[in-house]
């Protein structure tokens, strides 16, 4: 019998001594309990306690389960042998404490002494193994055990979810963890400081006191070799010896602990040692002398902050904003952006670097704060998707095109008018982290082709109007110097290629006419993105497209055929916002056709400049040329394509953008049927959203 059933029914069918269950204690083991009943407080993360009692030894062992979020009900710790003997196997009976139960000794004697007069159950509970250790998931009564055992038969999704739970768990007390000894580690700072500070006050009122005592003539010597001492260090200091100064100024002190004019340059001496908590001690002692005020609380911030006490970092940088210091103000703000940054409080962070961006007069600063804002943006994008895991996309335009192209055969119709083009995307993110995405996603994208400005419809116009489909589960995934994505997908293309189509219809609704699928494509893309330098990307790409073509034709035209696709693209920025650059493209093809026709081989070259303009409208020029060579083909065919193109995309909200194209297309070919020249014009409306 599997050991998740016998954990299950032992506590339910009163097992013997001759059928044991034994939990492996050597091994890591994940408790894990959901009670709704547990969950006093929605806002924040409770903490519940439980008992585990060997049966064997009969020791009783109390072990605090932790809210894995707050308002889940469901509590987990992780724990080891949680009893004193080194039996690496023991028979558990789990029972669960009232809601003040706590792991004291008094609670937990309490507890073993009910237990072994019969006034506490125990509950039935689900032990399985889990790699290198096992996970208990606890039971309030033998229904719901049942219940749950049950539904795990039917199905192994459970068993993701478990551990999924269980990871949240583990994150969940990694996380308490880390606060616990975060609290203890500022408390212990703190306790340092005031200490510090309090043995720095007692020796400068010694000092005193001794200088006190001294007559009158041996005081104004020693006020003399101190000043000199001072002297020697403010020459240290000022060229940046910094322990030499450090150790003068002490000197000089010791000798005059009455004048207080160098305890700012003390102070500074010590912090740029490394000593921040004496440095903060002398500088809070430096209540006069020729010093800015500002650059003395800005120096205790920076201490603060070298500590890592990221709170009184804050309010200290926070004080210094409205003092409206030229220079230091400014970079008080910066680093209380950096220490909202890192407290992981994006918008106060992104206000702050704004601020800076606002009155700071210091290109360098500008441009650091300007990189923390758009990684801000990013962050908050990130997780906005996480929580909002579905993306519509909807488009509607305008298109000129001057001569019309059939993508069932690639000629031209020499034909031209208006096309309304409309489209969607619509992408549910079923992962979503730092690392790793993995997406399903469905695209459309028609065309309705209009004879003139009146937009009436055109039989013979539309039958070149394709309505493509395509389902596609790009994955993608990430480390710090490159982006590998990986896309499997389908495609469907309709198109009203016989001509066959109801008038009536056409004339009434556009929607209603008949197109049949005229290719059906399965293909995978993989491409990578390397990071080369801060301002320069290099993309290599991978395609491989099967197409079936449905299209009646001759063995010689047969469509149907392998493609394979190389792709070379390198972006060059030419700023560190990367808002400006230039992209250049090498590219073969290869199309293994059933029919000599259809087959080719073609290479790619192009050069792209984008830029941003207009503030965020980002503008593109793109020239390309491609050459074709159908060495098979009866008429042994050869292409030669040049396309020049413009686009402008402009946000008009946080989810419209007006998208506008102007394209120029030349082909040449030694077969007549295959030269024309294209020229469209497109613009359209895009929206979209997250939901």
């Amino acid at each position: 019998m599997p050991l998740h059933l016998l954990a299950l029914l032992i506590p339910l069918n009163c097992w013997t001594q001759e059928q044991p269950l034994y939990m492996d204690t050597r091994k890591p083991t994940v408790l894990q309990f959901e009670s709704p009943s547990w969950n006093k407080n929605a806002s924040q993360a409770e903490q519940r306690t439980i008992y585990l009692r060997n049966k064997k030894t009969g020791e009783v062992s109390a072990v605090q389960l932790i809210e894995t979020s707050a308002n889940s009900g469901i509590f987990a710790a992780e724990i080891r042998n949680p009893w004193s003997n080194t039996d690496p196997f023991a028979t558990p009976e789990i029972y669960l404490g009232d809601r003040n139960a706590s792991s004291s000794p008094e609670s937990v004697q309490k507890m073993k002494t009910r237990i072994e007069q019969g006034y506490v159950s125990r509950k039935p509970f689900f032990l399985e193994p889990t790699g290198a250790g096992q996970s208990i998931v606890v039971y309030e009564s033998k229904a719901q055990a049942f219940e749950n055992f049950a539904r795990y038969t039917r199905t192994q999704s459970e068993k993701r979810e478990l551990e999924e739970s269980l990871a949240r768990a583990a994150e969940a007390a990694e996380r308490e963890k880390a606060k616990a000894l975060e609290e203890e580690r500022l408390r212990k700072l703190e306790i340092a400081r005031k200490a510090t500070e309090e043995a720095e006050r007692l020796k400068r009122e010694e000092l005193l006191r001794q200088q006190k005592e001294l007559d009158e003539k041996t005081r104004q010597a020693r006020r003399e070799q101190a000043r000199k001492l001072a002297e020697d260090a403010m020459q240290a200091y000022q060229t940046k010896n910094f322990k030499k100064a450090e150790e003068l100024f002490e000197k000089s002190i010791a000798l005059d602990p009455a004048n207080t004019k160098y305890w700012f340059q003390y102070g500074v001496s010590a912090y740029q040692n490394g000593n921040y908590t004496k440095s903060l001690a002398l500088l809070k002692l430096a209540e006069s002398g020729e010093f800015n005020p500002v650059e003395r609380d800005y120096y205790k911030g920076l201490c603060f902050f070298k500590m890592r006490e990221l709170n009184q970092a804050e309010n200290t940088f926070a004080s210094l904003l409205p003092a409206g210091d030229p220079k230091l103000s400014p970079s008080a703000a910066f680093l209380l952006g950096v220490v909202r940054f890192q407290k992981e409080n994006y918008a106060p962070a992104k206000d702050a670097f704004e601020w800076v961006l606002d009155n700071s007069q210091d290109p360098d600063l500008d441009r650091q704060a300007e990189n923390y804002i758009e990684q801000i943006g990013n962050i908050q994008s990130f997780l906005e998707r996480q929580k909002k895991p579905w993306t519509l996309t909807l488009n509607a335009g305008l298109m000129s095109d001057s001569n019309i192209l059939s993508a069932a055969t690639g000629t031209a119709t020499d034909m031209g008018g208006y096309r309304l083009s409309y489209g969607a995307s619509l992408d549910y993110r079923y992962h979503y982290k730092e690392k790793s995405e993995g997406s399903l996603r469905f695209n459309m994208a028609d065309l309705n082709s209009v004879t003139n400005t009146k937009f009436q419809y055109n039989d013979t116009f539309q039958r070149y109007d394709p309505l493509v489909t395509t389902l596609s589960a790009p994955m993608k995934f990430r480390s710090k110097t490159v982006q590998w994505s990986l896309t499997p997908a389908y495609e469907m293309i309709h198109m009203d290629v016989d001509g066959i189509s109801n008038t009536e219809t056409l004339t009434q609704s556009y929607a209603l006419r008949k197109r049949e699928m005229i290719v059906s494509s399965w293909y995978l893309k993989t491409d990578a993105s390397w990071i080369m330098s801060p301002r320069w990307m290099s993309t290599p790409s991978v395609e491989i497209r099967r197409d079936n073509s449905l299209i009646a034709s001759t063995e010689d035209e047969d469509q149907k055929a392998w493609k394979y696709t190389l792709n070379w693209s390198n972006a060059f920025f030419l700023n560190d916002k990367l808002s400006m650059g230039h992209v250049a493209d090498v590219g073969a093809s290869q199309n293994q056709a059933v029919g000599v026709n259809q087959r080719y081989l073609r290479y790619d070259l192009s050069y792209t400049w984008f830029a941003n303009i207009f503030k965020e409208s980002g503008y593109s020029a793109r020239f390309n040329y491609g050459s074709a060579n159908y060495a098979q083909s009866t008429t042994s065919r050869k292409d030669t394509q040049m396309n020049l193109s413009l686009s402008l995309r402009t946000p008009l909200s946080k989810k419209w953008f007006w998208n506008n194209t102007l394209s120029y297309t030349s082909n040449a070919s030694n077969v007549d049927t295959y030269k024309y020249t294209r020229l469209m014009l497109q613009s359209s409306f895009e929206w979209t959203t997250l939901f």
